[in-house]
């Protein structure tokens, strides 16, 4: 292991020399041109559907026009995702405010739960089963070796068969998420006086947003619209981004060779533990759809950095990765979702000593 060790070291040394230039090699520049064009055509796709729901007759354009809602909205999370990190504009201000739109009020998921749940727990603890929320969709599903240990014996029954029910109830994600938002405001607010002003302007702000994601969603339209029909294709709408959050955003570490740990992994260091936790795929021209999101593992290192620069940054990661004998992955889109779906089915095994499994000797060593 002290092999391994000093080889992890050398690497966290160069990645640190490269985020030291990150500015330098501009990668800090903001191509807002990029991001304005991506959030405006995943809005245009969000909200102009969801209008003609309502004045197509066929239920088959119905549909077609909540598949097309429900692709808008995953863009738009994923546009809120990078405002959330940082990383689309230079005013910290425009993006927290990008940030509390896209989430807040135009999917209904509370921006501040979403930057306490992915940005300070998944991003430094990865695939850290007992720190990592990404890792626990329990009661729903298990997807790790020591979840199933612990399952009571009838829990053990339907676990072994979820994978059946997988592909219905993977649509109500975006639900999920949606209730879990309002029960982190709700213990936020029941210690209101503890925070600091600025905190609680933020929380009063994001409840005025949630608030304004139902009055627009189903309030504006119910003054035009049946109220059966906002329903059902409210319903569906965030259906079909549940199922396209799993495509976009699951496999990256849902997939078997992107490992999960115990919290001993902790002894590695932060850039080497995210080689073995995350894999990129490859996604063609839907790309803008994803907004730099099948750059995952690049993201994951510098998540400060704009998602138009991660495939360029992602070339200088791969060089220091392979002259240090360190994993750098990317699959087919279709090869990363199939694989997922496979753990699905056989839970992952949690073992740290599998990363011995991807190292191989640095380069000046062969």
């Amino acid at each position: 292991m002290s092999t391994l060790t000093n080889q992890f070291n050398a690497f966290d040394k160069d990645m640190k020399i490269l985020k030291k230039n990150l500015r330098e090699l501009g990668f800090l520049d903001r191509p807002v041109g990029f991001i304005i064009f991506s959030w405006t055509l995943n809005l245009v796709l969000a909200i102009v559907p969801a209008f003609a729901f309502f004045y197509v007759e066929s239920w088959w354009l119905k549909g077609v026009c909540a598949v097309l809602a429900g692709m808008g909205s995953v863009g738009i999370a994923t546009c809120s995702h990078n405002a959330s990190h940082g990383n689309s504009f230079k005013s910290a201000t425009v993006n927290q405010f990008m940030d509390i739109f896209g989430f807040s009020f135009i999917i209904g998921i509370s921006s501040a739960f979403w930057d306490n749940f992915h940005n300070k727990l998944h991003h430094p603890n990865t695939s850290i089963i007992s720190i990592d929320p990404d890792t626990n969709i329990l009661p729903w599903f298990v997807l790790h070796e020591k979840q199933l240990e612990k399952a009571t014996p009838m829990a053990k029954i339907y676990y072994k068969y979820q994978w059946i029910a997988f592909p219905v109830l993977v649509g109500f994600y975006v639900n999920m998420l949606q209730v879990m938002g309002w029960k982190f405001l709700f213990r936020k607010f029941s210690s209101f006086s503890e925070l600091d002003s600025k905190t609680q302007a933020l929380y009063i702000i994001e409840v005025i947003a949630l608030v304004g994601h139902y009055v627009f969603w189903i309030g504006l339209f119910w003054y035009y619209f049946p109220l059966l029909d906002i329903l059902v294709l409210y319903i569906a709408r965030f259906f079909v981004s549940g199922v396209l959050c799993f495509f976009a955003l699951a496999p990256t570490h849902y997939v078997r060779d992107a490992l999960y740990f115990d919290e001993d992994i902790l002894k590695v260091n932060y850039y080497s533990r995210q080689m073995f936790s995350t894999v990129n795929f490859r996604v063609g021209f839907l790309g803008t759809l994803v907004n730099g999101v099948e750059y995952h593992l690049d993201h994951h290192l510098f998540p400060q950095v704009s998602p138009s620069l991660l495939k360029s940054l992602g070339r200088e990661i791969e060089k220091i990765a392979r002259k240090h004998g360190m994993p750098y992955r990317s699959r087919s889109w279709l090869s990363i979702i199939a694989d997922s779906y496979r753990v699905i089915i056989k839970p992952k095994v949690v073992d740290n000593s599998l990363i011995q499994n991807y190292v191989t000797k640095p380069a000046r060593a062969r």
